[in-house]
C-alpha cells in the first residue's frame, strides 16, 4: 500500500513539474518586438518573468553588440534606440537561465523609407466582439494571425493596403488575452495587443 501511495505521489510531482514548462518554440507571442520609430524597437514581455531575463543583440557574424538584463517579477516594456548600429540584419536573443532561449528575433535595420509601416487599431465592441483594422504602405501579401493565451486560433492572408474584420470570441473569459500579429511576405511584422 505504501509503495502505491509513493508511486502516485512521484507521478503527481512529475506531472506538476511538466505543466509549468515555458514554451520554447520560436513563434512565442509572449515575447513581442515592435518597431516604434526609425531604428527604434520596443521589446515586450507579456508575462511576468520568474527569474532574470538576458536580452542579447548580435550582428550577422554572431558578435555581441549589446546586452541587457531584465529583472524578475515585473512586467516589461523596454525600448531600444539602435541608431548607432550600421544598417544590416541583427538577431535579438531573449534568454532565461531557467528555461534557455525563449525566443530569437531577427530585425533588419535599413534606411528609414525601406521598412514597411503597419498602422493598426483594435476596438472592443462588447465582451465577445472585437474589430481589428490595418492600413499599410505596401501592396505585398500579408498574414494576420490571432492568438488567445499564446495559442493560434485564426490565420488569414491578404493582399492590398488595408484589412478590417470583426472577430467574435464566444468561448473566452476575457478579450485581454487576445493578441494579433501582422507580418508581410518579407518577414517584417509586429504584434498588437487587444488591451
Amino acid at each position: 500500500m505504501r509503495l502505491i501511495i509513493s508511486t502516485l505521489t512521484a507521478l503527481m510531482i512529475t506531472v506538476s513539474a511538466y505543466t509549468y514548462a515555458v514554451p520554447k518554440h520560436l513563434d512565442n507571442p509572449n515575447v513581442v518586438l515592435e518597431k516604434i520609430g526609425y531604428k527604434k524597437v520596443q521589446l515586450k514581455l507579456l508575462q511576468i518573468p520568474d527569474g532574470k531575463i538576458l536580452v542579447t543583440f548580435k550582428n550577422k557574424d554572431k558578435g555581441i553588440v549589446y546586452k541587457d538584463v531584465i529583472n524578475k517579477g515585473k512586467y516589461t516594456k523596454k525600448s531600444y534606440d539602435l541608431k548607432a548600429l550600421a544598417n544590416g540584419t541583427y538577431s535579438i536573443e531573449v534568454f532565461s537561465p531557467d528555461y534557455g532561449t525563449l525566443q530569437t528575433l531577427v530585425i533588419s535595420l535599413e534606411t528609414e523609407n525601406v521598412i514597411p509601416q503597419f498602422f493598426s487599431k483594435t476596438k472592443v465592441i462588447d465582451k465577445n466582439n472585437l474589430i481589428f483594422l490595418v492600413k499599410t504602405t505596401s501592396e505585398i501579401k500579408k498574414t494576420i494571425k490571432v492568438y488567445h493565451k499564446g495559442h493560434k486560433v485564426f490565420e488569414e492572408n491578404f493582399i492590398g493596403d488595408s484589412f478590417g474584420k470583426v472577430f467574435r470570441f464566444n468561448e473566452i473569459s476575457s478579450l485581454d488575452d487576445v493578441t494579433f500579429e501582422i507580418r508581410d511576405e518579407n518577414g517584417y511584422g509586429k504584434y498588437i495587443s487587444s488591451r
